[in-house]
């Protein structure tokens, strides 16, 4: 447990005629207590960030819970670690879960993820999500094109009509001419 000694910042905080404990901990603690997560004892380990940031990277053996999904639904019996991304995002929600009647310790990574991070602790890191090729994007000009030709259908307009039917087969007329190009080029350098 860390504390100053300045009694603004004490880690004791009084709730409703009790005193509640309320402190950080260090990567290295933590870590320590990873390793005895089977025991009933262990605290649970909450991490608040987006689950977005989550699945990228996480401490092994946390959960995901956003500080308003933890606010808003019970909480566990169990004692809790607070995970951030720095100390800023954890430090309201312990108040605000002690206001609500949380009766057991809560206490916040000293520094958040990114402090756990630098200490070179490990990380579970996710797979990046696979980038869609390209060909399986929709183009933006295929929609122009067909919009266009509808319009000139229905407008009876000649000009609308070869406009948006040259929109439409460049692409491919051009895709196939440089792949025919391509290959008798390679042909003729090798």
């Amino acid at each position: 447990m860390s504390w100053s000694g300045d009694p603004t910042r004490s880690p004791l905080r009084p709730r409703n005629n009790l005193l509640i404990m309320s402190d950080s901990i260090q990567p290295r603690e933590l870590q320590v207590q990873l390793q005895s997560l089977s025991q009933p004892h262990a605290p649970l380990i909450v991490d608040i960030r987006s689950h977005r940031q989550f699945r990228r990277t996480r401490i092994p053996g946390s959960h995901n819970i956003t500080a308003a999904r933890l606010i808003s639904t019970e909480l566990p019996d169990r004692d809790l670690v607070l995970v951030g991304a720095h100390d800023d995002d954890t430090s309201n929600l312990v108040s605000t879960l002690y206001d609500r009647g949380f009766p057991r310790r809560i206490q916040h990574l000293q520094g958040g993820l990114s402090q756990w991070s630098a200490a070179g602790l490990p990380l579970e890191v996710a797979d990046p999500e696979p980038a869609r090729p390209r060909e399986q994007a929709f183009p933006w000009w295929t929609l122009i094109a067909g919009i266009t030709l509808l319009l000139g259908l229905q407008q009876l307009s000649p000009g609308l009509v070869t406009i948006s039917l040259v929109l439409l087969l460049t692409p491919w007329a051009l895709s196939a001419w440089l792949q025919r190009n391509l290959f008798k080029l390679q042909r003729r350098s090798s």
